[in-house]
């Protein structure tokens, strides 16, 4: 049963990670539109972890809000912001891959680790119960 539980999980993640990469992704777009892409990049990542800790906790993980998880959530995707900026920054300086496609080959490449250190902060196990 925990398989299949996962197997859920992973297919809600992706599938409403997707929705959440589409969203930011326009947002990226539009401010591309007004500054660079470190900012754009910035300001669109920073909506998307809003956006990504509601969907998580609510649908994909099935958890409730809390503060200790809000506050733990962003941990998460600090990590991963820098290690994405990195990766748009290295495409387009070093690589030439234009700005426009630079975040998606990033998100690609952080797709595993954000469902596990995700999973991680909002479903962690708790201590068992001495109830039973």
């Amino acid at each position: 049963m925990r398989s299949s539980s996962s197997a859920g999980q992973a297919a809600r993640f992706v599938a409403l990670g997707g929705v959440n990469a589409v969203v930011t992704y326009l947002i990226y777009l539009a401010l591309l539109r007004w500054t660079g892409y470190a900012i754009a990049y910035t300001v669109s990542y920073v909506l998307g972890i809003a956006i990504s800790y509601v969907m998580n906790s609510m649908v994909v993980f099935r958890t409730r809000m809390s503060v200790r998880s809000a506050a733990a959530f962003p941990l998460v995707y600090l990590f991963q912001y820098l290690v994405g900026l990195a990766l748009v920054a290295a495409q387009i300086e070093l690589l030439a891959v234009p700005a426009w496609l630079a975040p998606w080959i990033a998100t690609a490449v952080l797709i595993p680790a954000s469902f596990f250190l995700t999973r991680y902060v909002l479903h962690r196990p708790h201590a068992p119960r001495h109830d039973q």
